[in-house]
């Protein structure tokens, strides 16, 4: 039976890592693996991409000294995306050795998530004070509505003198003004 080359440094797609994403507007991060560590090493991939939306960042992925993996970073217009659509990619290895064995390309399924904003303060007058800094998203529709993550923690409601019963996973709200 043929085998591989043991001298030899092979490349893959990280066959681990999930392929159907919701997308926030973050970058989407690529994941490749190498066989071996030694010494730092460069490989080249492309994209394809039938909606002309998405970016490969860089056509070089680089491996550091000592690194098994690295990743390819694409880029996209959040908002162009549509909410309703669902977008496929492919990102391919075009240079490097590839093994026979494993897959050379990436397959990723995306759809346009809730817009992650970054952090935001947040101040709750009526029962535990702040300022609190807490993720707020934007939904994805192109409404003006909002929602900030997990308001109410356990820590901030203990630290303001309350009983905590349980968390809040967001709340939700919306400017109907500017």
């Amino acid at each position: 039976a043929p085998q591989e080359d043991a001298n030899k440094t092979y490349v893959k797609a990280d066959d681990t890592a999930p392929r159907n994403l919701d997308i926030d507007g973050s970058d989407i991060l690529v994941p490749f693996v190498r066989t071996k560590a030694d010494g730092a090493m460069d490989i080249t991939v492309a994209l394809t991409d039938t909606s002309g939306l998405f970016t490969l960042k860089n056509t070089t992925v680089s491996f550091a000294a000592g690194e098994t993996t690295a990743t390819a970073a694409v880029s996209y217009s959040y908002d162009n995306l549509d909410p309703a659509a669902s977008y496929s990619i492919v990102v391919e290895i075009t240079s490097g050795d590839i093994s026979e064995y494993t897959a050379d390309a990436f397959p990723i399924t995306c759809r346009k998530a809730w817009q992650n904003l970054g952090t935001a303060q947040w101040y709750d007058d009526w029962w535990i004070g702040g300022p609190f800094e807490k993720q707020l998203i934007k939904a994805p529709d192109g409404t003006e509505t909002y929602r900030l993550i997990n308001p109410w923690d356990q820590e901030s409601v203990t630290a303001g003198g309350l009983d905590f019963v349980e968390e809040v996973p967001y709340l939700e709200f919306f400017i109907n003004e500017d």
